[in-house]
């Protein structure tokens, strides 16, 4: 089975990859996914998080639960991709 997760990302900085099951631009949807280690890399699929957040690529910036998600991301120590754990509150 061929892989969607890509290893082409640089060590050192973490990585916090957040995408949605009904993406029309990135597709498949997984593609956008990195490889890596638990300490060095998250993916979050936003329906993974809220079910009924059906949002599309062109509205993440403007979703509140991908804020939430961002917003754990940035406020975690220097060095470590979002908490895989967090769950946002959904609307």
């Amino acid at each position: 089975m061929l892989s969607c997760y890509r290893e082409d990302f640089l060590a050192g900085p973490a990585y916090t990859v957040i995408s949605t099951t009904h993406d029309e631009v990135v597709t498949p949807y997984q593609s956008q996914f990195l490889a890596g280690s638990a300490q060095q890399v998250t993916n979050i699929t936003i329906q993974d998080k809220c079910p009924v957040d059906v949002i599309e690529h062109d509205q993440t910036p403007i979703d509140p639960v991908v804020q939430r998600l961002v917003s754990n991301a940035l406020g975690r120590p220097p060095g470590l991709p979002a908490d895989p754990a967090f769950q946002p509150s959904c609307i």
